[in-house]
């Protein structure tokens, strides 16, 4: 299969992006009206939390197959991002997505049927293991708009929204969702569905070979 090319990428990631600015943005305001003192196990299993952490897994497999081309982007300088930070960003979307897997599927379920250890002190740890996740794939987001935009394949204005939304999605889920989600569609915009330039190519150029009579 050949590799997307730089418009179908950048659709792509409008398409996510927009996805994750539409699921935080209706989220946000239930999150930000809930009562501080509430308990997971008290609104763990209500449906508008399940149907944030449903489009939020859905969005972040989408964003996990869509990394890899990312190392393929040429920037305004013809420069393209560092091998690893594609691969990083694969390994820290793939821990998000067990977190987010978890807050989907797992604690609505013992909401249901044990809420008791969802409010016992020994969660303490799994939260604690969920929050270092959450932590490493906001500070992977910010490595690439940093170094992409220090490359020119990010807009800097991405980078900024971006690794904001970022260091708030721990302790505002939502919230840095819609900043995220914002950041990419400007990307996509900006960028990659206006940008004449190609993916990086693999191949070499091959000098012609003038005929001699």
């Amino acid at each position: 299969m050949s590799a997307p090319s730089t418009r179908t990428t950048g659709i792509a990631l409008a398409a996510i992006g927009s996805a994750l600015l539409a699921n935080g943005a209706w989220f946000a305001p239930i999150l930000l009206s809930m009562d501080p003192s509430a308990k997971l196990s008290e609104y763990g299993g209500q449906l508008p939390f399940r149907l944030y952490y449903y489009g939020y897994l859905a969005t972040l497999v989408a964003f996990v197959l869509l990394v890899p081309s990312f190392g393929r982007l040429r920037g305004r300088t013809g420069r393209t991002l560092p091998r690893w930070l594609p691969g990083l960003l694969v390994i820290m979307t793939v821990l998000q997505i067990a977190t987010v897997y978890t807050q989907a599927f797992v604690v609505p379920f013992l909401a249901k049927v044990a809420p008791v250890a969802l409010d016992h002190e020994g969660i303490d740890l799994f939260a604690i293991t969920m929050m270092v996740i959450w932590s490493g794939f906001g500070l992977t987001l910010v490595a690439l708009g940093v170094v992409g935009s220090l490359r020119r394949v990010v807009p800097v204005t991405t980078a900024v929204v971006v690794a904001v939304g970022a260091l708030v999605t721990p302790i505002l889920g939502p919230v840095g969702s819609i900043l995220i989600g914002g950041g990419m569609v400007f990307w996509a915009g900006s960028r990659l569905l206006r940008s004449p330039s190609p993916l990086a190519s693999t191949t070499e150029t091959v000098s012609p070979v003038t005929a001699h009579a």
